[in-house]
């Protein structure tokens, strides 16, 4: 039996693009160790799912909660509807779903807002990976393939949305400053399936090392 194949990708960002100029003013850090993060970035504009003009630090938890909400499923969907176009595939043709974010949380959960959203079928098999940071998007890769492997004929999409806009706050501790010089906000989906043209996934494999959790 084949191995799963990535058969397309697509992508989405918030319609507004900030410079990192503009971003730092957002900001507003007053020493030069701080901003030089953003100045010495390499990074000439990043897109964030906030509204120019009107966005600031001191956002109420559930204004972060409600921006967070309405973007991720946005994004997750038209990352989703970008890779199946290339595909030409019809949404109620997938059979899986994973979805994955670190940077917020819904409930109900991502997974079930985009079969909604989408139109998928209502017996589609799906699962949601949260709270894996950085690494999030691989673990859910690895559902899929697990799924791809017990049903070589079905179709799966993996999406990973994250909104790291909504987790910036200001502080003292200088490894804030850094992640807010550095993230922005956007979603990727991946079409696969055990058949047709595309690369291939050999293998899938984690490592965890727990003594270093706490750091």
């Amino acid at each position: 039996m084949d191995t799963p194949r990535i058969l397309t990708v697509g992508t989405a960002n918030p319609p507004t693009r900030f410079t990192q100029a503009e971003i730092l003013a957002l900001a507003g850090y007053p020493d030069e160790r701080r901003r030089g993060f953003f100045l010495n970035s390499g990074i000439e504009g990043r897109y964030l799912a906030i509204e120019r003009g009107s966005f600031s630090p001191t956002e109420s938890l559930d204004e972060i909660q409600a921006r967070f909400r309405k973007a991720s499923v946005d994004l997750g969907a038209r990352a989703v509807t970008a890779a199946l176009a290339q595909a030409d595939r019809a949404p109620r043709e997938l059979d899986f779903l994973a979805t994955t974010t670190c940077t917020g949380r819904r409930c109900p959960s991502l997974d079930a807002l985009l079969i909604r959203e989408l139109g998928l079928r209502t017996n589609i098999q799906r699962v949601h990976v949260g709270d894996t940071g950085c690494a999030s998007a691989m673990v859910a890769i690895q559902q899929a393939h697990n799924h791809l492997r017990a049903f070589p004929d079905h179709l799966a999409a993996v999406v990973a949305v994250e909104v790291s806009s909504t987790g910036y706050y200001l502080d003292d501790d200088l490894e804030t400053a850094v992640a807010n010089a550095i993230f922005a906000d956007g979603a990727a989906a991946a079409l696969l399936s055990g058949a047709g043209s595309g690369p291939r996934i050999v293998a899938t494999r984690t490592l965890l090392r727990p003594q270093y959790l706490d750091l």
